[in-house]
């Protein structure tokens, strides 16, 4: 008998969830309950074999708690009643609401497998207030004490919160390695402009604009690919740009088809965000395992994890996140000396290999497994 992951998600599966979902169809089969946020349209569904039960709504974002109470009750209950209809083996989980879906559904079926991927850390989560410390804190403990795997993509997530929650030999720590298939086309740029790349979801708009402001004088071209994590983001970056003729904005992008072609026209990677964000200071984005398996130097902000590593495997560079001028600085560095285009290559590469096989892989197939 098929054994199914239900893979239950509070927003469209991103790169990440659909490397999970590709797995768990390896092992058995796969559906997929999820949001499609009205206001953050970013990913389109990749696995066209796997069915997708789609709840379409206007979702706010995580900081406007009052604001998101009811769409989070409608979300819950529709999720609920679809666990009772398909009887899951195993239910993986990224989100909130999601999760408390799938407790819910545990304490009527114990037996069933509950893993939790977090991707950030939610600020609201470490913010030193009543509400954080105690009612979140609180239910968060009551929630994970039902959760069977939690997966995180940076280490830090769990020193900083999640250990409060769960013991240590039921994480994992996955890496947020990118789909080695969608970069089988991928041919390193050699000739054009020079030119500084932001690929992924559009926010950290302030250091955005210092991107494009830095290299308005420079021999540099600029591109901007992905979709806004909510229209008004994506207005504003289109409208500030729009006087700029060294940037390019291309929009939404399938990963699958498209992500190889995007690294193929850039020479370096940008991946500056708000360092004054905690998120931003311990997590460990895409980007970084994307430019390393290209070979592309990647530019990031000081004062973060992933600043720690970039340097300690000499893949880039760090700058303020809201110094321009110290920006400037580096990527002229980078025109002026194009004979290191090898050392980040060699560099990129030394780090991969130090990455070890899918934790995921081997946890989820030992889970369901024990009990096939």
């Amino acid at each position: 008998m098929s054994l199914m992951t239900l893979f239950l998600l509070t927003h469209m599966p991103n790169p990440r969830l659909n490397k999970r979902i590709r797995l768990a169809k390896e092992i058995g089969s796969a559906e997929v309950v999820c949001i499609r946020r009205a206001q953050a349209d970013l990913w389109e569904k990749e696995h066209h074999d796997v069915p997708h039960h789609i709840f379409e709504q206007h979702y706010p974002d995580s900081g406007r708690i009052l604001q998101r109470i009811v769409p989070a009750l409608r979300f819950v209950r529709y999720a609920y009643a679809h666990m009772r209809k398909t009887r899951p083996k195993c239910i993986y989980v990224s989100g909130f609401e999601s999760l408390i879906a799938a407790s819910l559904y545990r304490v009527m079926k114990p037996k069933t497998i509950l893993i939790s991927e977090v991707g950030d850390l939610r600020e609201l989560y470490t913010r030193d207030s009543f509400l954080s410390k105690r009612i979140l804190l609180t239910l968060n403990k009551v929630l994970y004490a039902r959760v069977s795997l939690l997966v995180i993509t940076s280490e830090k997530f769990y020193e900083q919160y999640y250990q409060h929650l769960i013991s240590r030999e039921k994480v994992v720590v996955e890496h947020n390695i990118p789909v080695l298939d969608a970069f089988k086309s991928y041919v390193r740029k050699s000739k054009g402009k020079y030119t500084v790349g932001f690929i992924g979801a559009v926010r950290y708009i302030e250091q955005l604009k210092m991107l494009i402001k830095s290299t308005a004088r420079l021999p540099v071209d600029v591109l901007i690919a992905g979709g806004g994590e909510n229209d008004s983001v994506f207005d504003e970056i289109k409208r500030f740009s729009s006087s700029y003729t060294h940037v390019r904005i291309t929009g939404k992008y399938n990963y699958s088809s498209d992500i190889a072609d995007l690294y193929g026209a850039i020479d370096c990677v940008y991946a500056v965000y708000d360092a004054d964000l905690l998120n931003v200071r311990i997590a460990l984005p895409n980007r970084l395992y994307e430019a390393a398996y290209c070979g592309l130097p990647i530019i990031v902000a000081k004062r973060t994890y992933l600043s720690d590593i970039v340097q300690k495997y000499s893949l880039g560079y760090a700058v303020e996140h809201d110094n321009e001028a110290e920006l400037t600085a580096v990527i002229q560095n980078l025109l002026e000396n194009s004979d290191i285009t090898d050392t980040f290559e060699h560099a990129g590469r030394a780090f991969m290999d130090t990455i070890a096989a899918s934790g995921v892989d081997i946890h989820l197939r030992r889970l369901i497994g024990n009990d096939a």
